[in-house]
């Protein structure tokens, strides 16, 4: 799924489309989900210092095949 995210850089906040895997329905569900968030952090940040993310908004939403673990 593609999600807009709000997330820390410097003192700037900035946004930015991003596309992970997960299973929450709704925007609360995924900013709920402790996989989802690391997923969007590890998306969002990479290997540098993570600060807090907040998911805003959902795009779009692919079906995707079993064995997703979540």
């Amino acid at each position: 799924m593609k999600l807009i995210v709000s997330y820390k850089k410097g003192k700037s906040i900035l946004r930015r489309e991003i596309e992970i895997v997960s299973k929450g329905e709704t925007v609360a569900e995924l900013n709920k989900r402790p996989m989802t968030v690391e997923r969007v952090k590890d998306e969002v940040y990479g290997k540098s210092k993570r600060n807090d993310v907040l998911i805003l908004k959902i795009t779009e939403r692919k079906i995707i095949g079993y064995g997703v673990q979540d």
